[in-house]
């Protein structure tokens, strides 16, 4: 009975952590999205006063290309972070939703309940464990794609001023 209680406790304790995590990753991609957002805005407005600046196609052609590549880019990122979020997956270890299980587990005596709920939480830990992993494979892609559209961006910045005798 110890033994199952303790082994319980470490099973919620675990559960909680995962959970935690998976909270954790879906709140960095929320971040990681809003800064590919605003990364977008700044690329494409830097395009437009070019652009609009009556300056010649010849000199900030490669600035321009390179910024609607590395906007291209970072919607990729953008994909990555929705990837993170687009799945709402509830880990729950028990069904509250049918009453006569419950009834039915009422009528448990307390170690088959525990041996149960032991039982239930081993099964669905390694899921959420695996889910979470796959998570952070979507997070870091996309923190990836946002450093290389932001590289190529300056890359294209330090070529126009090469070009333009600037620097």
């Amino acid at each position: 009975m110890e033994k199952n209680s303790l082994v319980l406790e470490e099973c919620i304790r675990t559960y909680d952590r995962e959970i935690s995590r998976k909270t954790s990753l879906e709140s960095k991609a929320s971040s990681l999205l809003s800064t590919n957002a605003l990364v977008v805005s700044i690329l494409n407005a830097f395009t437009a006063f070019i652009v609009a600046g009556i300056v010649t196609f010849n000199n900030l052609g490669i600035l321009i290309i390179l910024n609607i590549i590395a906007t291209i880019i970072i919607g990729i990122s953008i994909y990555w972070s929705l990837d993170v979020l687009k799945i709402k997956k509830h880990f729950i270890p028990f069904d509250i939703k049918n009453p006569n299980l419950i009834m039915e587990k009422l009528n448990k005596k307390q170690d088959d309940l525990t041996n149960d709920l032991i039982d239930r939480y081993l099964s669905i830990i390694p899921q959420i464990h695996n889910f979470n992993d796959i998570k952070v494979i979507s997070l870091e892609s996309s923190r990836t794609f946002l450093i290389y559209g932001i590289f190529i961006s300056f890359i294209g910045l330090i070529i126009t001023l090469f070009v333009n005798g600037g620097l």
